[in-house]
């Protein structure tokens, strides 16, 4: 031990500061379910009420992903999981993608009334499976572009509901927005996952390894949900 320092011989600041950072974050983890639980199922971003304008459309897209801490937690997840799957970086981007594009199909197919069967408690169970892949350290494409498409579908049901009566340019506005803000938190999750990664990989891991964790439990949670309703 330094007395000058307090520190012990070789210790690395950085990696020290790490450790209390993935601590925190499991203890954020233990509280997520009792102080935000609500807002893990907060889908209406105008406060229930249906976008009238363009405008109100576009801040409605932008917000949705964000207040709804289940879509939140599911595209930061899946960002993580492709940053860290070992295939090209063009071929993780291109699953991030698949999962905004087909979110918008689902979005589009909710706003007419079509409405797939226990779509709320498959959000859950997407959850489970980025967690799967987040936990298991995939290596293929195949499985993730599955999950990425059918994710997609799913996640834009829910996202549909908010727009659900609402004229065709606040809805098309609408989707502009989700697009927008869901490809800005996919790709500043995946490029902050792969610079963490190598920055500092055990410290990086164990935060992977906690997120898999939150993941896993809001998924589980919202399965136990769906099926108690």
């Amino acid at each position: 031990m330094d007395a000058m320092t307090g520190r012990r011989p070789g210790a690395n600041p950085w990696m020290d500061t790490m450790r209390r950072s993935t601590m925190r974050l499991r203890a954020a983890a233990a509280l997520f379910f009792g102080s935000a639980a609500p807002a893990v199922l907060a889908h209406h971003p105008m406060g229930g009420a249906v976008p009238q304008t363009v405008w109100q459309g576009v801040l409605s897209g932008l917000a949705h992903p964000v207040i709804g801490a289940d879509h939140l937690l599911f595209v930061v997840a899946a960002a993580v999981a492709a940053a860290c799957s070992g295939v090209a970086g063009a071929t993780a981007l291109r699953l991030l993608l698949a999962f905004v594009v087909t979110g918008v199909a689902g979005t589009l197919l909710r706003v007419p009334g079509i409405e797939l069967p226990f779509a709320e408690a498959a959000v859950g169970a997407s959850l489970l499976g980025v967690a799967a892949l987040l936990w298991a350290r995939w290596r293929g494409t195949a499985a993730a572009m599955a999950l990425a498409c059918v994710a997609g579908l799913l996640h834009g049901q829910a996202y549909g509901e908010a727009v659900v009566g609402a004229e065709a340019t606040p809805v098309l506005a609408y989707l502009v927005g989700l697009a927008i803000v869901q490809s800005m938190i996919a790709f500043a999750g995946f490029q902050a996952a792969r610079w963490g990664r190598l920055a500092a990989p055990a410290a990086f891991g164990h935060a992977q390894t906690a997120l898999a964790v939150v993941a896993a439990a809001t998924g589980g949670w919202m399965l136990a949900l769906g099926a108690i309703a």
